[in-house]
This record gives C-alpha cells, sequence and structure tokens, in this order.
C-alpha cells in the first residue's frame, strides 16, 4: 500500500508541475500550409450560412499581429468565404470590366489557384460539398472544384448579370438577377438550380417585376429575397410558388 501511495503521489506532482509550466501561445498558430481539416469554423457563404445568421463560435485573435497579405491587383467589393483552410475571395477590374475568385491558404497566404470571369464580381462565393460557386455580373453562376478550381458547370444568360450572392441548402442554389438587355421581357428573375448539376428547377416562378439585386436566405423550407422596388418576397423552396409578397415602402 506504501509504494502505492508513493506513486499516486509523484503521479500528483507530475501533473502539478505540468499544469504550472503550460502557457498560451501569444497569437494564432502559424503553419506551412493549411493542416489537414482545416478551418474549424467554416465560413461558407454570405452572412455564414444559407440562413444569412451572420454568426460564428469563432473566437477572436488574441492580438492583432498580422499573419499574410495577398494581393489581387484589383478592387475587392465582396466579403469572402472560409473553408478547409482556403479563403475564397473575389474581386472586379474596373478597367478591364472583368473579375476573378482567389483560393488563398488561409495559414500561410499563398495561392493555390485562381480563376476568372468575363465580367465583374460583386458576390460572395458560396462553399459546399467540395464545390465552390461563384456568380458574376457576366451573367453565369459557375460551379468549381473546391481543390483545383476546375470548373464543373456553369449556366445563366449575358443578358441577365448576377450581382446576388448565392446561397445553398438543401441540395439547390438560389440566387437572383437583373437586365441589361435592350429588350428585356422582364426587369430581373430569381433562380434555383439543382447544386450538383446546376440543371434549372424552377425560374421566375413569381416572375419578379423589378431587380433582384439582393442575396437571398433559406428556412424551413422557404426562399426570402428583395426586389429593387422595394418589395419581399417569400418562396416556396421546393415548387417556387409565391407563399407571400410584403412591400417595405422604399
Amino acid at each position: 500500500m506504501r509504494r502505492v501511495g508513493v506513486f499516486l503521489v509523484l503521479c500528483l506532482n507530475l501533473l502539478a508541475l505540468t499544469a504550472t509550466t503550460r502557457t498560451e501561445p501569444d497569437g494564432p498558430t502559424r503553419y506551412s500550409s493549411a493542416p489537414i481539416g482545416g478551418t474549424d469554423y467554416p465560413w461558407n457563404m454570405f452572412h455564414h450560412d444559407s440562413l444569412r445568421s451572420g454568426a460564428t463560435l469563432a473566437s477572436a485573435p488574441s492580438t492583432s499581429a498580422l499573419m499574410w497579405t495577398y494581393d489581387t491587383g484589383a478592387t475587392i467589393y465582396s466579403s469572402p468565404a472560409v473553408a478547409d483552410g482556403t479563403v475564397y475571395i473575389s474581386n472586379y477590374n474596373s478597367a478591364a470590366n472583368t473579375g476573378s475568385l482567389y483560393a488563398i491558404d488561409e495559414y500561410t497566404g499563398q495561392p493555390k489557384w485562381s480563376y476568372p470571369t468575363s465580367g465583374p464580381i460583386y458576390s460572395s462565393p458560396a462553399v459546399s460539398t467540395g464545390i465552390v460557386y461563384l456568380a458574376s455580373r457576366d451573367g453565369y453562376l459557375r460551379a468549381l472544384n473546391q481543390q483545383t478550381g476546375q470548373l464543373l458547370w456553369q449556366a445563366g444568360s449575358p443578358n441577365f448579370p448576377i450581382t446576388s450572392s448565392p446561397a445553398v441548402a438543401n441540395g439547390k442554389i438560389f440566387y437572383g438577377t437583373w437586365c441589361q438587355a435592350a429588350l428585356c421581357f422582364q426587369a430581373g428573375q430569381f433562380v434555383a438550380r439543382d447544386a450538383t448539376t446546376g440543371s434549372l428547377l424552377w425560374p421566375n416562378a413569381t416572375v419578379p417585376d423589378a431587380a433582384v439585386v439582393s442575396s437571398p436566405s433559406v428556412h424551413n423550407g422557404r426562399v426570402f429575397f428583395g426586389q429593387n422596388d422595394g418589395s419581399v418576397l417569400a418562396l416556396d423552396e421546393t415548387s417556387g410558388a409565391l407563399i407571400w409578397r410584403a412591400a417595405t415602402g422604399g
């Protein structure tokens, strides 16, 4: 029994010594590249998620030490998405009227890949199940391989630019458009596509009578978005049928 008691005392002393000598890092841990598993708290799309909650469980850094910077060479209008150790950020080049999406290592700031578009990019990218969704004012929504940037599919029309940040939920992707063609049969569209294939599920179910620039949110089987005429619409997520419409007076 005496030996057991001595052993327990030694173990307790070692634990106490470890606890008193342990120190917390002064700032974020630096890596040579993004570790496997990547981001602890992903920010997958505009305002965090399809509900647009704008909230995360992540803690802010304890210091303001700069870890890295990356220059895209043009104006950045949209907010980034962060997932699996990678930051996805887009820009627009006003002189060339083009844009690009950049995939940057979250921990080192080193570029992984980039993808150019033939129009400026105002909307934020969305990341889901290994795919990055990119909307551009050239009128196309593109699905890119998250790891390589390879184009998987694209859909849209140059007559209908996209400024709305897409929302991904329940295997679908939702976004709005506005028309810039000389003769438009409608001022804007609201579109739902299959997130895997890009196939059209239901376009323009309510035939919007104004441009759709705002970013939609999805909750409880409903899709919500605003129009440039000041109205807010709620659609059935599955069919696109109008549930209600409210005017804001602005």
